[in-house]
């Protein structure tokens, strides 16, 4: 049994080589005249393995980057020593358990059975689909944790075991040096498994050393892409404000040519206010001459009058009359 991550932008690829839809195949082992006796266990619904993936990953929230894991496939072989009679529900027991490790058939894409190569495998393909506190997010990190890969073969071996109620039908180890071997006993097997717990308490303080590496270069990055994401709001804030200064300046600019404006509007108010007062001053020396001159006409001999005034002052001066300072102040 494999898991095996897909590359970004691998995953239509993949689904056409599962189904066997690709005209042609790089893999020699393919025998093409076997394929019609390959089938698929996913529950029909009408769509393509590729629509489910894209149905299924539209669901999913997550940051669209080159290195996210969008899909994943546990390859399974059966066992060499499996009854031909046993193979489907071999698959079956396997198809069954993989939903439940992978987080249900939400998540599933494909599970198809191969049977033109030289040993029957089934090749699951799952969306790395869990909820993380109500929200479905995309995290193959999270859904198959190094908890869950732990108990990935084991927890498969008892599911088939318990289906034929024997332990004859070992489930292929991830070791491809192990896989399909005739010489594969349970006694084998368990010495193999005795070697390999042996070889995993030897690296366990390696493993243990890396990850705390791994940690901290993650750490080191997620502070880098803090630092990136402050720099690129401090851009926004500033761009944002360089953007209101020069709207500012625009305002200025409006408003001082506004107060330009208003002061030649001004200047040609008090214009017409010092000319209106010369015009209420010369009005004023109008009536007071025209009430001279009614009286003097009315007690004195305008013959006589008109001798003394053309003495005294010449011939009269002409004052602007009313009608002109209405023209002139648009009164």
């Amino acid at each position: 049994m494999h898991l095996s991550k897909i590359a970004n932008g691998a995953e239509s690829q993949i689904l056409q080589h599962d189904s066997r839809s690709m005209s042609h195949h790089s893999n020699t082992n393919i025998d093409t005249s076997k394929s019609h006796l390959n089938y698929n266990l996913t529950e029909p619904d009408g769509r393509t393995s590729l629509q489910r993936f894209k149905d299924r990953l539209s669901e999913c929230s997550y940051r669209k980057q080159k290195n996210n894991v969008r899909m994943e496939s546990i390859i399974i072989t059966a066992p060499k020593n499996i009854r031909p009679a046993d193979m489907e529900q071999f698959f079956r027991t396997a198809h069954k358990e993989l939903q439940e490790l992978t987080g249900g058939k939400e998540n599933e894409v494909g599970a198809w059975v191969h049977m033109d190569e030289h040993f029957g495998h089934l090749h699951y393909t799952f969306v790395p689909a869990v909820e993380v506190n109500g929200t479905l997010k995309l995290s193959a990190k999270t859904l198959m944790n190094r908890d869950k890969l732990k108990i990935l073969h084991p927890t498969m071996q008892a599911a088939i075991d318990k289906a034929f109620g024997h332990h004859e039908y070992i489930v292929v180890a991830d070791d491809p040096r192990d896989r399909q071997q005739s010489s594969d006993t349970i006694a084998v097997y368990k010495a193999k498994q005795e070697k390999i717990n042996q070889l995993n308490s030897a690296v366990k303080l390696a493993n243990e050393q890396q990850e705390d590496a791994f940690t901290s270069i993650m750490l080191t990055f997620e502070q880098q892409a803090k630092v990136n994401k402050d720099i690129k709001t401090a851009k926004e804030k500033l761009n944002a404000l360089n953007d209101r200064a020069e709207k500012t300046d625009i305002w200025l600019q409006t408003l001082n040519n506004s107060i330009i404006q208003k002061g030649v509007e001004l200047e040609e108010i008090e214009g017409k206010i010092e000319r209106l007062e010369q015009y209420l001053k010369d009005n004023q020396y109008m009536s007071e001459c025209i009430d001279l001159r009614h009286y003097i006409e009315e007690n004195i001999d305008p013959e006589w009058l008109d001798g003394v005034w053309n003495d005294l002052y010449g011939e009269p001066e002409n004052v602007q009359q009313y009608s002109d300072w209405e023209d002139e102040l648009g009164l």
